[in-house]
């Protein structure tokens, strides 16, 4: 989603039919990871801290977030397993 606008509302909806004390899991395309996006006209790439930012705004609990974990792949896959994420 390109806009600020369509992501902030995709988050409410997410938080309107989440069940009490269910998961939402905010997946995105880092920026730095893809500078030169070839696809730029169907994903939008953003950084960890605008994730976060939109999170805090909506008073969702931040659990994690993997893109900021070590580069120890197995440390990421462990993690991913452990809370069921697959």
């Amino acid at each position: 989603m390109k806009e600020s606008t369509e992501r902030h509302a995709a988050v409410v909806e997410c938080v309107r039919v989440c069940k009490p004390a269910g998961l939402i899991i905010l997946a995105y395309i880092i920026a730095q990871a893809q500078p030169n996006n070839p696809y730029d006209d169907i994903f939008f790439a953003t950084t960890p801290s605008e994730i976060e930012a939109i999170a805090t705004k909506h008073k969702l609990e931040k659990i994690h977030n993997i893109s900021r974990m070590e580069e120890n792949k197995s440390e990421k896959y462990s993690f991913v397993r452990k809370h069921g994420f697959y």
